[in-house]
This record gives C-alpha cells, structure tokens and sequence, in this order.
C-alpha cells in the first residue's frame, strides 16, 4: 500500500486541501529565508505570551523595526487573542501564525484559505471487464518433471538466502508421519493433530497437505520478530501411521526498513504434534514461482506453460467471466488502450487498474512489474483497491498483455482499467456511477 495521506495521492494526483496548504507554507517560509537564515535558531529560546504558557513566540531577526519573523504558537485546545508586538492575533486552538514585520504570511488553521473547496475521486472505465478474454495456469498443476531451481538440504533455510529477495515466494517441501501413539486414535482437537510452523512478521505461510490446502495464517505488521508460530489443524482424513507430503509456501509481505538483519520464510521449528521435521530430514526447497522463473509476464515467454481459458459465463448471468478461484494461480489476457477515451479531459488524471475480486498478488503490464498488490478489506472497504498503471507502459498500436499472479483464490470476473481524477465535489454527481 502506497502512503496516500501525505500531499499527493499514490498515484500521483493533488491531496486538496494537504498540497495547497503544504505549498502556502513553503512559500512563507521562502518569503522568510533571509531572515531566518541569519538568525540563530530559536527553538530552545521561547517568549511566553500568557501565564500557562500554552502561547509562546519564536522571534528571529531585530526587536523594532523591519526584518522580523515570528512564529506565534498556540498549544491550548481552546481560542485566545494574543498581543505581540504592538497587535492582537487570534489563534485557533493547537495552530500556529507565522507573521513577518506584523503581516500574517500563514495560519496553519485556515485550510479553507488555501483550498476552499471539497474533492472527490471518479473513476470512468477505460477497459471494462466483458471485454477481457481470461486464461488461466496453476503453479500447483506442476509435474514433478518440471525443470526449476531446487535446493535439497537436511533442514529447511531461510527465504532470504535462497531468493536474494528477487522474490516474493519460497516453496519448502518435505515429508512427514502423523504416528498414532500405544493404539490410542488421534484427536485433530489435540496437538498431535496440528501443524506449528516458526516463522517472522511481515510473513504469510499457506500450507498443503497431500496437495490439499490446509490454512493460510500470515502477520501483516513489519517487524524483526521471527520466533512467531503459525498454527494449522491437520484435517479430519489424514491417515495415520502413513507417509505424506507435505508443502509450505512462504510469502514475504514486506521487508522492514528499521532492522539491519533481514529474515523470512521457516525460521525455526516445523512440528507435526510433537515430533520436529527441521531435525536431520530432507527438504526441499524451491526460490520463486514457476512463472517468475520461466517469466510468463513477458510476451515473448508467455506460452511456456500450458494455460486453460476461464469460461465465460451466461447471458442470463450476466457479463464477463466465471470466478475461476484456483489457488495460487496465473491469469493472463490482452486489451486494446482506447488512448482516446483517455486524453480528452483536460482534467489531470491517472490509469489505475481496478482489481476488484482478487485477494493477494502481483501484477504485470506488458512485462512491467506493477508491484504487489493485496485486497485487505477494513470494514466493508478495501485499504487500497486500485493500481497504478504508469502510461508509459501501455501500447497505443497494438495489444497489451496484462498477466496476474493470484495466492488465494480470487476472481478475475471484475477486473478492469479505469482512468480516474480528482475533482471539486459539486462535479461529481454526473460520474458517480463510474465507480
């Protein structure tokens, strides 16, 4: 997720009323440079202006006369009037004036006066979803014939050794046998029924046993804590005193930036109930996906693997595509850009890609790696549905190859392209069924 609080939106587009008002302030802040910059700083040198002293000014240059600033500060979280100088200031509560030679140049309270209006976000559809032809491949229809990076170790490793974080994505592999102990019969409520894996923050594990998915647990928040577990309960069908395989994907949801050692992927232990398969066991262990490997995303290499269509679904049901929902899978389709629907507004907008229906992944334009992309959904609402498409990256003269890599089963039925803008809310009500 891009920070999109801050003066300009992820994808590029004004914040209003945050940019204005951030571009007011630098401009009375050049307006002051001379001035500040031959004065000390004044920030441990206070002047009360009440007895609380919840009102201070911050006074540079000379005490009569012309070449002053001053910051008149107000940290109460009520109204005052101030006199400084030889005039009275109002101060909103917790705000700040910044005046030179007794002419207010800003007042971080008046938002209104840098941006006066309201914005909204539209969205008009650029490609819209009956329109894309979907195929579809698995990573988990792969034979064991299939040539890729392997790495075989008596212990799994750490993610990070292996993939260089090239990579998002390391398959770990193994065997295991859920015992059944002195003839007492397995209760999958007890702990010899359940998987326990050691991992870090910032990591998902998405578990299979016998091919069969079991769980997918993950910490979304950053940190260096990599002594986590991550629990899974084994099903109801798992024969005991037999053989299985089993498979661990870990995906890497981010790497923090305040830690100096980087860690992901199996971290520790791996327990089947009490028994430990990090001890003196083979594994096998599998840096990046298949298709990052052969590189579907690119037009050149995209038939490398053997893609299905996603059957379209009929009439009396509407348009576009059934869901499909196969776990960890790729989808591939091609789109003409319509660049005139696009550069007829005058309007400063942005292509966003509208991935409505998926879960967690990543995305690719014409071999462009459009990042990571992941549908949390906060109350009804998704922290960041959308995502940009640089223009750059699209062909207006022939067709675009759009390819996704989705983790958890989503659906591909409501995908589209969208160009979006910002605009003075009394505009909107004419686009709002855009969205």
């Amino acid at each position: 997720m891009y920070a999109d609080g801050v003066n300009l939106h992820f994808d590029g587009l004004s914040n209003e009323p945050k940019r204005s008002h951030l571009c007011n302030l630098h401009q009375s802040l050049i307006e002051c440079n001379d001035i500040l910059l031959r004065n000390d700083r004044q920030l441990l040198n206070p002047r009360n202006m009440s007895s609380s002293g919840d009102q201070r000014a911050f006074v540079y240059g000379s005490e009569n006369g012309h070449g002053q600033v001053a910051f008149l500060e107000n940290m109460a979280n009520k109204r005052v009037t101030v006199e400084y100088g030889r005039s009275k200031y109002e101060l909103r509560p917790f705000s700040m004036l910044i005046v030179k030679d007794g002419v207010v140049l800003f007042d971080t309270a008046d938002v209104r006066k840098s941006f006066s209006g309201h914005q909204r976000r539209t969205y008009s559809p650029l490609v819209k979803p009956a329109t894309l032809e979907w195929k579809t491949w698995s990573e988990l229809n792969v034979s064991m014939e299939t040539l890729r990076k392997r790495v075989v170790a008596m212990q799994p490793i750490e993610q990070l050794r292996l993939t260089a974080d090239q990579s998002d994505y390391m398959t770990y592999e193994t065997t295991f046998n859920l015992r059944q102990p002195h003839g007492l019969s397995v209760n999958t409520n007890d702990d010899a029924a359940t998987l326990q894996v050691t991992s870090c923050e910032g990591n998902s594990i998405i578990a299979f046993v016998d091919g069969w998915l079991i769980g997918e647990r993950s910490l979304a928040y950053p940190g260096g804590n990599c002594s986590k577990e991550f629990q899974f309960h084994m099903p109801m069908n798992v024969d005991v005193n037999h053989n299985h395989e089993l498979k661990l994907v870990s995906v890497s949801l981010g790497i923090h930036s305040l830690e100096s050692n980087h860690s992901k992927g199996i971290t520790g232990s791996v327990r089947v109930g009490h028994a430990d398969l990090t001890d003196a066991q083979e594994w096998r262990m599998y840096p990046c996906l298949i298709g990052e490997q052969l590189e579907i995303y690119r037009l050149q290499w995209s038939n490398s693997v053997p893609w299905t269509a996603v059957s379209r679904l009929s009439a009396s049901s509407g348009d576009g595509v059934t869901s499909g929902r196969q776990l960890m899978s790729w989808y591939r389709t091609s789109f003409q850009y319509p660049l005139e629907l696009h550069t007829t507004s005058e309007q400063q907008s942005s292509i966003l890609l509208d991935l409505f229906g998926l879960t967690r992944g990543r995305a690719f334009i014409n071999g462009h790696d459009l990042g990571r992309y992941w549908l949390i959904n906060d109350e009804g609402d998704f922290v960041q549905r959308y995502y940009q498409v640089p223009q750059d990256w699209l062909l207006q003269d022939d067709k675009n190859l759009l390819v996704l890599f989705d983790e958890l089963g989503g659906s591909v039925a409501d995908v589209r392209l969208v160009s979006s803008a910002m605009v003075l809310a009394d505009e909107t009500e004419d686009n709002i069924a855009g969205h």
